[in-house]
């Protein structure tokens, strides 16, 4: 009795009950709007408890974040036609790690169907990306579609359903979109392995793993290595995409630092993203425990937004790096731009909000855009090097060509010795003739003190120069300040010319080891661009050139500023470029191209210039 009671009680359901129609002309459809949906907190309903619907909560929505509950969903399938047709039902999501899908037809059990990427690839009757199966539907025959579904991670209850003909043609150009979408990755990782293997320089080897891991990452999400059969145990295919997703944002963090040059550009954002890439690696190896206890993955809400926050931050200074114009921040930009709106809408997805099915081509096209651009920037960057390569050999034959002339000036002067020598001579036999008695007139005697001090000074300053322009590869122990006072006496004359005031605040005990020579012609440089300046904007009171020194515990911080207006150049860095010149046909534009290379080269140190409400300031930390 009972049962021709449910039966007939089924029957009237069905008959009444709204059930996604399929014809001749059917393409495909979401069965969203035609599906009930239960949580099952318990996880012991049976299929029959769903079928019947008797005391059941229904839940609200198609969509659910991570939960430890599982879910069911009920709907009915009808062939309004008069001929038998198949379809094919294909759930979106294809991380969903067990969907138990039965069929029935008027309340009998017809068949069960195990689907999800926990289940062997052997035990699939349709092996694909996704959970599909086929279903045949005779004519005026209506099907009810029972689907359980039981996942480490968010949950999608829908079914696509379509003709086969629109299925096989959807999932032969998807196979095929992510063929092309691997092959271009992997030529690009094969590429700049070959440019790491050139040029030894890391970038490229940060840049091959992380777009390693997004290739990897990006397979395991969407499918593709479990249809491939690669392997791997199953769980560990899972569970890899929780961690594999964090370690490739910390390879992100420290492309971007090596990228910018960060480490000596600005050591704060160098630290801040170092920061986000350690806590990145340590939600990944956090994850790895899952190994052990998967019930730790019930954090991937809280974590994710944790991810996504640290993931604007290095978007962030993308942004800081295009405002402060450096190299290839416009191709980080528009790389890293779609990759992040993407991440940011696939939040609404994990966290229940909506449909994964427009995600299938985002995540992927935004990942190739950021692959792409980053390459681009990276080719970039290669030319980039190739410029500095040519200026610093450049560099290099100028410091040669002044270090030739500095030991043919010096030689030069050291032969002046000899004719002052004898003209000292000479007043000393004058003097040893006025001291035995020879009467000379007052004229005479002035001119024989001032013809002696002319000579003792000619001779320090022979001493200055010969200093200055022999040994000048030669490292020693010295005194900061001696170096800018021998800079400052080769241009004294035109400190008192341009009334220009040279103040030094520097202990006395403060020294360095390095070339004298070398730092000597730092602070020429400095000082002559700095009266340059003073001379352009004409004569003023109180012009000043201040020169501060402080000796921290690490290195040693020289600030070289003066009151001259500034610098006009934007960016302000492009002073230190060759062939730049505020001089016009009077430089040769190779002054602070050689003072960077000095600080750089020489003393293993960092220059930078800002300008004040005065004038500029050079900061030096050696």
């Amino acid at each position: 009795m009972k049962t021709i009671f449910f039966t007939l009680f089924f029957f009237y359901t069905t008959l009444y009950a709204e059930a996604l129609r399929v014809d001749e002309t059917f393409v495909s459809q979401m069965s969203g709007q035609y599906q009930t949906n239960i949580e099952d907190k318990e996880k012991n309903f049976s299929p029959e408890q769903i079928l019947k619907d008797i005391n059941i909560t229904h839940f609200p929505k198609n969509f659910s974040p991570y939960s430890l509950s599982a879910f069911w969903s009920n709907f009915n399938i009808h062939n309004s036609s008069q001929k038998p047709i198949t379809v094919a039902l294909c759930n979106l999501r294809a991380g969903i790690d067990k969907i138990d899908v039965h069929l029935y037809k008027n309340g009998e059990h017809l068949e069960a169907i195990y689907l999800g990427d926990m289940r062997p690839q052997k035990e699939r009757v349709i092996l694909s990306t996704k959970s599909v199966f086929y279903l045949n539907l005779e004519p005026n025959e209506t099907i009810t579609v029972i689907s359980r579904f039981d996942s480490l991670g968010s949950y999608d209850m829908q079914w696509e359903v379509s003709s086969l003909r629109h299925y096989n043609y959807k999932n032969s150009l998807e196979l095929l979109l992510w063929g092309l979408f691997g092959g271009v990755i992997l030529a690009l990782i094969i590429y700049n392995l070959m440019m790491y293997y050139n040029l030894r320089k890391v970038i490229y080897l940060v840049y091959v793993v992380h777009a390693f891991l997004l290739l990897f990452f990006q397979y395991t999400l969407s499918g593709v290595f479990y249809f491939a059969d690669i392997g791997l145990d199953l769980f560990t295919l899972t569970l890899s995409t929780w961690f594999v997703g964090y370690f490739m944002l910390a390879a992100l963090s420290l492309f971007t630092i090596l990228f910018f040059e960060l480490h000596l550009k600005n050591k704060f954002l160098a630290w801040l993203l170092g920061i986000t890439g350690v806590i990145n690696s340590g939600i990944g190896c956090f994850y790895l425990y899952g190994f052990v206890d998967p019930t730790i993955l019930a954090l991937t809400n809280n974590l994710y937004l944790i991810s996504i926050f640290l993931l604007i931050i290095i978007f962030g200074v993308g942004i800081y790096a295009l405002y402060k114009r450096y190299h290839g921040a416009w191709y980080y930009v528009l790389g890293e731009g779609p990759y992040i709106i993407v991440l940011l809408y696939s939040s609404f997805s994990l966290f229940g909000k909506t449909a994964t099915g427009t995600l299938l081509f985002l995540i992927p096209l935004s990942i190739l855009i950021e692959i792409i651009f980053f390459s681009l920037a990276l080719g970039s960057w290669v030319k980039k090097i190739k410029q500095e390569s040519e200026k610093s050999h450049q560099l290099l034959m100028d410091e040669a060509r002044f270090t030739s002339i500095g030991k043919s000036i010096g030689m030069a002067v050291h032969q002046w010795k000899d004719p002052l020598s004898h003209l000292s001579s000479h007043i000393l036999y004058l003097k040893a003739l006025e001291y035995k008695g020879e009467i000379f007139s007052v004229e005479v005697k002035k001119s024989i003190s001032a013809i002696a001090d002319t000579i003792q000074h000619m001779k320090q300053s022979i001493n200055d120069v010969y200093e200055s322009c022999t040994n000048v590869n030669s490292t020693k122990v010295f005194k900061i300040t001696n170096a800018i006072n021998l800079a400052h006496s080769f241009q004294k004359d035109r400190f008192i010319y341009l009334n220009v005031d040279l103040k030094i605040d520097c202990q006395e005990s403060i020294k360095i080891n390095g070339s004298k020579n070398a730092l000597t012609n730092i602070f020429m440089t400095l000082m002559d661009n700095s009266l340059a300046q003073f001379e352009q904007i004409g004569k003023n009171p109180n012009q000043t050139i201040t020169i501060n020194i402080k000796k921290n515990e690490n290195f040693i911080e020289i600030l070289f500023e003066d009151n001259a207006q500034g610098i006009s150049i934007s960016p302000i860095s492009t002073v230190f470029d060759i062939d730049y010149s505020s001089k016009g046909e009077k430089g040769s534009g190779m002054g602070l191209a050689l003072v960077k290379l000095l600080v750089e080269k020489r003393f293993n140190g960092v220059i930078d210039v800002t300008n004040t409400k005065y004038g500029a300031v050079f900061k030096i930390r050696i």
